[in-house]
């Protein structure tokens, strides 16, 4: 029976849709294991799902970050606060390489959400298939705009490929140096490029299969084949909307 991994991170509503997925390939004959942060431990295991441990959370990080700017008004607080955050971040970044490299080499294949497909370096090295399940759209397109960065006044084709561009190395500049140094003494064959893994895995032709419905979000045309949305992934036993008018508003 294939083993398929699930290397997800966040809260719940980061985690929730891809144990609606793991629920979905059970039901077609496979293997499926969850690895998420423990805050997620019993969200994962009430559906009958197999847990794995992923270490910290770079959510919980961030959202750390975020109380103690808003709590800081003086500049020198402020860059305290970011140097704490960015310590405490390599350690977080570095735990999580490390429990993907264990959890990857266990399994026949793995699907990668955000902000774990910036781990898609390990997978290749250890020759595990891998398949990019993001729930937002990250694939650059001048239809639209970056769904990483907050809404810009300005909306242009060239203004949404710079935005694209701007919002995946945001993302990934935090981790690279990190998991360079990381792979240097553990992983030697991944490769961890300045550029970030997803121009290599466009390059490699990775698929990306989106959590996200057609109807909310129209596919753009000159996506890459293999580049797909495959609609809301709902748990088996999702909460009745409160009301008529929750179900009339949804």
């Amino acid at each position: 029976m294939l083993s398929i991994l699930i290397l997800t991170s966040g809260t719940r509503g980061d985690v929730e849709p891809f144990v609606a997925l793991a629920e979905a390939l059970r039901g077609r004959g496979f293997s499926v294991a969850v690895a998420a942060p423990a805050s997620q431990l019993e969200l994962v295991t009430a559906a009958g799902i197999e847990y794995r441990e992923l270490g910290p959370n770079p959510s919980e990080l961030l959202a750390e970050l975020e109380h103690a700017l808003a709590a800081r008004p003086s500049l020198v607080a402020r860059g305290a606060a970011v140097l704490r955050y960015l310590r405490r971040a390599r350690s977080c970044h570095e735990e999580l390489a490390g429990r993907a490299l264990v959890l990857i080499g266990e399994s026949d294949a793995v699907l990668l959400a955000l902000p774990t497909y910036l781990l898609y370096p390990i997978a290749r090295a250890l020759g595990v298939p891998a398949i990019a399940c993001p729930l937002q759209p990250l694939t650059p397109s001048p239809s639209y705009p970056s769904a990483l960065l907050p809404a810009l006044p300005w909306r242009s084709g060239f203004v949404n490929r710079v935005g694209h561009a701007t919002g995946l190395s945001l993302i990934w500049l935090p981790w690279w140096r990190t998991l360079r140094r990381w792979a240097h003494g553990e992983l030697p064959r991944a490769r961890f490029a300045a550029a970030g893994p997803f121009r290599e895995m466009l390059r490699r032709g990775v698929p990306f299969v989106y959590g996200l419905s057609p109807l909310v979000f129209e596919r753009p045309m000159d996506w890459p084949a293999g580049h797909e949305l495959g609609g809301f992934w709902l748990p088996e036993r999702a909460a009745e909307p409160a009301g008529e008018e929750g179900k009339r508003i949804l």
